[in-house]
């Protein structure tokens, strides 16, 4: 489980697109942050045939999930409530 809503978007677009889509190529952005297509400097927004690509998850770096059981629990506990107990020696 991952606290937050990592899904995110690029904007997929054809050779012949406006300089607009081609200065967003190869950029990821966080669905709900998105710019709106007709991208707003289009060249030609009647004719756009940009769209999004879904992407599973913008982190690029592989974070697994905790490992089942009481391990897994408190690493769960702890992203959640944040650090240590303060009866925890440092």
């Amino acid at each position: 489980m991952y606290i937050g809503d990592y899904r995110a978007v690029s904007i997929h677009h054809p050779a012949s697109c406006c300089r607009s889509a081609a200065a967003l190529d190869g950029k990821r952005f966080l669905s709900n942050n998105a710019p709106k297509l007709p991208l707003a400097n289009c060249t030609s927004p009647g004719l756009c045939q940009c769209e999004y690509r879904t992407l599973n998850d913008r982190r690029e770096d592989f974070r697994p999930k905790p490992a089942p059981g009481r391990a897994g629990i408190r690493h769960l506990a702890a992203r959640l409530f944040g650090g240590r107990r303060g009866t925890d020696i440092a």
